[in-house]
C-alpha cells in the first residue's frame, strides 16, 4: 500500500517537484492548487499526510489547518506546512493550529523525505500501526 500524499500549493513548479520526489519514493500523490474546500478534498481523497503551503490566495495554510483540525474525519491527518516563512511567530502559529511539521522553502529533497517519513511514522505509532505497512517508502 503506497502512502497517499495530498499536496496543496498554488505554485505549479513546487507541486511538480514534490510530486517527482514523492512518486520516486513510491507515494501516490494528489495535487490541489488552493486550500478552498480542503476539508471536502481531504475527506474524499483520504490522504495519509498533507503537505500544505502557507501563503496562498483565498484560504491560507493556517486557516486550512484549523479547518482540517475542526473536522472529526480529517483532524488526525498529519500536516506538514511548506512555506517561505521561517520566523518563529509563523512556526508557532502553525504548531498552535495543529500542524505536525514545518518545512521552509527552499527545502532539500532529503529534508522533505525525512520530514514526511517522520510525520507518517509518528501518526502510525499513535494509531498502533507501523511504517512497515508502507513497503515502498524507504
Amino acid at each position: 500500500m503506497a502512502l497517499r500524499v495530498l499536496i496543496v500549493d498554488d505554485e505549479p513548479d513546487i507541486r511538480q517537484v514534490l510530486r517527482l520526489v514523492l512518486e520516486k519514493d513510491g507515494c501516490e500523490v494528489i495535487e490541489e492548487e488552493g486550500a478552498k474546500g480542503i476539508v471536502r478534498v481531504a475527506r474524499r481523497q483520504e490522504p495519509d499526510v498533507i503537505l500544505l503551503d502557507v501563503m496562498m490566495p483565498g484560504v491560507d495554510g493556517f486557516e486550512a489547518v484549523e479547518a482540517l483540525q475542526g473536522d472529526k474525519r480529517t483532524r488526525d491527518i498529519p500536516i506538514a506546512m511548506l512555506t517561505a516563512l521561517g520566523d518563529m511567530d509563523s512556526i508557532q502559529r502553525a504548531i498552535d493550529a495543529g500542524a505536525t511539521g514545518y518545512l521552509t522553502k527552499p527545502f532539500s529533497v532529503e529534508l522533505l523525505h525525512g520530514q514526511v517519513l517522520a510525520i507518517i511514522e509518528k501518526a502510525k505509532e499513535d494509531s498502533g500501526q507501523k511504517l512497515v505497512d508502507y513497503p515502498n517508502v524507504v
